[in-house]
């Protein structure tokens, strides 16, 4: 049972992402920016026996990087805390399971304790679109505890979609996170800065590519 776990979750992603991407009713526009618009809806989430309805957030932004230079990038997961300020270190499980698993490690902060997920990654292609996603989905069952001082944070669906941009060698990058933080950050906190960590997050890709040269 174990082996089709990843399998199980990696096929849920594709099929949720796809459909969470495309769909544009109950978003509330948070920024409208030229090159910048965040969007948020409640949708249901949450970490097993703590399920609620939690801020979901969509982020769409230009990027400066060919799409298949920016998933290179991001499927290079141990090499996220060079670029990613926040992240101190991705291990990557093996596919065991079916799916890629990811055990990533966010810096504590400002009083607010480190945080651990543990994800499976799905990625894919779909109408000139590439897609990765992830779910902390199944995960759960396996049983591994977080690391000495962290929090366990949960992913119920988060991914990014990436097609050719209007210019020659951009991407239009489209970022949707729906996550539970764990530990004790009260979920009216998330629903006001929640998509702080989302735009940081595509800052620190572009500087990312920028440094590579793509």
């Amino acid at each position: 049972v174990e082996e089709k776990l990843g399998a199980r979750a990696a096929a849920g992603i594709r099929e949720r992402l796809i459909l969470a991407l495309a769909d544009e009713e109950g978003w509330v526009s948070m920024q409208n920016k030229p090159n910048l618009k965040v969007s948020r809806k409640m949708a249901p989430g949450g970490a097993p026996g703590r399920e609620r309805d939690l801020a979901m957030w969509k982020v769409r932004t230009t990027l400066e990087a060919s799409p298949r230079a920016v998933l290179n990038k991001l499927l290079d997961a141990t090499a996220q805390p060079k670029w990613n300020p926040v992240v101190s270190s991705v291990e990557d499980l093996g596919a065991d399971h079916g799916a890629t698993m990811l055990r990533t490690c966010f810096k504590g902060m400002f009083g607010v304790a480190a945080r651990e997920g543990i994800e499976f990654r799905e990625t894919f292609e779909e109408e000139e679109a590439l897609f990765v996603g992830y779910t902390s989905h199944g995960t759960e069952s396996l049983d591994m505890e977080p690391r000495a001082g962290a929090q366990r944070c949960y992913c119920t669906l988060s991914g990014y979609r990436l097609a050719p941009g209007q210019g020659e060698g951009t991407c239009e990058f489209t970022f949707l996170s729906l996550a539970d933080p764990g530990g004790q950050i009260p979920d009216w906190l998330m629903n006001k800065v929640g998509s702080k960590g989302a735009i940081d997050f595509c800052a620190a890709l572009q500087s990312g590519l920028k440094r590579d040269g793509a």
